[in-house]
């Protein structure tokens, strides 16, 4: 009982068996749970590959973040909703994944960007927080790069949203 105590304890995130149990009880779409899928093999790769460069990120916890991203799907703001899902489940990590999906606040960038002339200083001593952030970012690029249950463009990505834009205002 100890031990199981202890592993709930320090348990912040879900293994891989229990994210696809959580997904699948949100009864999402099979094209939305190949969305999710195709968001994790991306954000992982993304990563992986930022690892290799240098930057410290946590490829598992990017392909985690990626399969449960859309848990909250459908629901009026989904990010938001899918954050507290996950943070209600004991996942902080996750949920901050989740919540930073659609558009990611500023300090992430700026954590990531640390050491570009470009952008302001931030305290480095936190490599947790940036390993994190990057995590989210991953998530972030490998949701936009895709479009259903496909690879996509950033072009081909937001042409349906400029597309509506431009029907409301009447230009195109």
């Amino acid at each position: 009982d100890l031990a199981g105590a202890r592993e709930a304890e320090t348990h912040t995130r879900p293994g891989l068996n229990e994210a696809w149990t959580w997904l699948l009880q949100h009864l999402l779409s099979p094209e939305k749970i190949s969305h999710c899928q195709l968001v994790a093999a991306g954000a992982f790769r993304l990563a992986t590959a930022l690892n290799r460069a240098g930057f410290k990120v946590d490829p598992d916890l990017a392909l985690l973040g990626g399969l449960l991203h859309d848990v909250a799907h459908g629901l009026k703001e989904h990010d938001r909703q899918g954050r507290l899902m996950a943070e209600g489940m004991g996942w902080p990590e996750i949920g901050e994944i989740m919540g930073a999906h659609t558009e990611p606040p500023p300090e992430m960038l700026q954590i990531v960007f640390e050491g570009d002339p470009g952008w302001p200083s931030v305290d480095r001593t936190n490599d947790y927080l940036a390993g994190l952030y990057r995590a989210c970012l991953s998530v972030y690029l490998a949701d936009k790069l895709s479009l259903g249950d496909g690879p996509a463009s950033l072009e081909t990505r937001f042409e349906a949203t400029r597309r509506r834009h431009c029907s409301m205002t009447g230009r195109l």
